[in-house]
């Protein structure tokens, strides 16, 4: 089956029901009390005191969509190399590979939550949750802070930090840009002119479902987990956007 006929799939109501099935999840918890814990571990929801605990199957999920869109993009980068050589539009989309690559590695902690080995000793103590990755590094720990320091728990986690400056790249790439592109903007700008761009859809899918799950955890509950969750079904949708319509072949 050619890997095109992907175009009959209609992937973007998928991934709103993926996401509208967590959303009601994490709601299902709030309003009923007996269910709390149990659906906060199922989507990694924050409430009062309880911390989820260990590995859930919405990080399984995400890194499972990292891991197929660095696959896509990775295959879209090679065909683009064949055909175009080295263009400008080969390097975003090595740009992507990259970012699929390393957003999945830290997912799974680069390997750690997969094989189950234990990270060196001098990782566990600079790492929040004794973790062999970057986005969770104890940076207070690793600088010295002491304890009654006011930075000391702001810098206890980076992921803190991190988490806020990812949202707004990808927010920033898969719809603000998309979004001044089809208004016209940057067609003297050949950096950003040569940028594949998602279908409407996922553009739409991103700035309505990013939005919303902002203002739920603003104002109701943590949806933080949902939209990691979101992002790396955006990502991936983009991939394939451009796998289905065979634009990379063109530019």
């Amino acid at each position: 089956m050619s890997i095109f006929s992907l175009e009959k799939v209609n992937y973007h109501l998928y991934a709103g029901v993926i996401v509208g099935l967590f959303l009601l999840i994490s709601f299902t918890g709030v309003v009923y009390a007996p269910l709390r814990e149990v659906t906060a571990e199922i989507t990694n929801r924050f409430y009062e005191n309880f911390i989820p605990e260990g590995e859930n199957f919405i990080e399984h999920l995400e890194a499972f969509f990292w891991m197929c869109m660095f696959t896509v993009y990775g295959y879209l980068f090679s065909k683009s190399l064949i055909i175009n050589k080295i263009s400008s539009t080969s390097l975003w989309l090595l740009f992507f590979v990259l970012l699929g690559f390393v957003a999945f590695g830290e997912e799974i902690s680069w390997g750690q939550h997969i094989f189950g080995f234990r990270p060196p000793e001098f990782v566990e103590n600079i790492n929040a949750q004794n973790e062999f990755n970057i986005h969770n590094l104890n940076i207070s720990a690793m600088i010295g802070l002491s304890n009654d320091s006011f930075f000391y728990d702001r810098l206890s986690n980076i992921t803190r930090v991190l988490n806020v400056l990812f949202f707004m790249i990808c927010g920033i790439i898969w719809f603000v840009i998309p979004i001044l592109k089809l208004k016209g903007f940057f067609s003297n700008f050949k950096a950003l002119a040569c940028m594949p761009m998602p279908k409407k859809e996922t553009v739409l899918f991103c700035g309505v479902s990013f939005f919303s799950l902002r203002v739920i955890d603003m104002a109701f509950f943590d949806t933080g987990e949902i939209i990691e969750l979101t992002i790396s079904l955006v990502a991936l949708m983009s991939g394939l956007d451009l796998l289905t319509e065979r634009r990379i072949v063109l530019e």
